[in-house]
């Protein structure tokens, strides 16, 4: 990439700050995560008790390639109604995206990066939170900020905006590059420019789960030599359906400051979902620990279910 992209802003950079919800936010100490690795994609059965050992689920850039590639397949024409569009949806969705996996199939990503968990051994309670951040794309956050209408197209508005959130499924550092930054006020200072790579997943976030904070945060009970097990092989499984626009685009950015002289790009690749459930389990050995239903429409009585 050309170093301009990183000489944007530079000037200004005194006066830049990160918002609080951004997936730039947990990159400036240079975290990355490991690699997915390409497989034949299968649907998710949402019914099974445990997992296979070492289960990765679908491979989101597998998706979200396949997805990108078939994009004007669902793409509203201005000559055509929308009873016509969305009975098009309609049948578009025992199509085949890529591998045995259809567009209403149900998929699983398993998270490749940071997420957090602590234990309380008096309480035996287990806490493990994962982090989300706003959707940095126009489009697919008007898209998913609104009420999805039964054929899972994205033209049928309710009256109430329910706003959309992002889960971070995959990131990697793909550039990395030093050049010298100054002010208005002559101050020079050397930059580190990093380019991220990021998919996450694109949720509606009308849930008791999401919708009050900024975080989902799942509580386990188990004993402590269950969550010594739990803590050093844990990880996230999300659980959910492709869902109308099905993919977006977005970028964000931010500027070094004296303090910290890091200038991030992260080039953000979502895939929309509509989320059922979120899963802690094992990924040595496959067990499930907790299962936390998702429930929506502003429905008081979200309750968890373990197993």
């Amino acid at each position: 990439m050309d170093t301009s992209v990183f000489r944007i802003l530079v000037i200004g950079f005194l006066l830049a700050c990160l918002p609080v919800q951004s997936f730039a936010a947990g990159k400036a100490k240079n975290k990355t995560a490991k690699k997915q690795t390409a497989s034949v994609e299968v649907s998710f059965d949402a019914n099974v008790g445990k997992l296979p050992p070492r289960f990765s689920g679908n491979n989101v850039i597998t998706l979200f390639t396949a997805l990108s590639k078939n994009y004007t397949r669902y793409l509203k024409s201005e000559f055509e109604t929308n009873e016509v569009f969305q009975n098009r949806l309609l049948k578009l969705e025992d199509a085949r995206v890529t591998g045995k996996v259809k567009y209403n199939d149900t998929v699983a990503f398993t998270l490749l990066t940071s997420f957090k968990s602590s234990y309380d051994a008096d309480s035996q309670t287990m806490t493990v939170t994962v982090p989300f951040a706003s959707i940095q794309d126009s489009d697919l956050s008007d898209a998913i900020s609104y009420e999805l209408p039964p054929g899972k197209g994205a033209y049928t508005y309710s009256s109430e905006t329910i706003y959309g959130r992002a889960i971070e499924v995959f990131s990697t550092l793909s550039k990395t590059e030093k050049y010298t930054g100054s002010n208005a006020f002559g101050t020079k200072v050397k930059i580190t420019g990093k380019v991220y790579d990021t998919f996450a997943v694109a949720v509606k976030s009308d849930n008791d789960l999401m919708k009050h904070s900024e975080s989902i945060t799942l509580t386990l009970s188990l004993p402590p030599e269950k969550a010594r097990e739990a803590k050093a092989t844990g990880n996230i499984l999300l659980v959910g359906n492709l869902v109308h626009p099905y993919i977006g685009m977005g970028t964000y950015h931010s500027t070094a400051t004296i303090d910290d002289p890091v200038e991030i790009l992260d080039r953000i690749r979502y895939v929309a979902m509509e989320l059922t459930d979120i899963r802690y389990y094992s990924i040595a050995t496959g067990e499930i620990y907790h299962t936390q239903q998702i429930v929506y429409n502003d429905t008081d009585d979200n309750e968890s279910e373990a197993e």
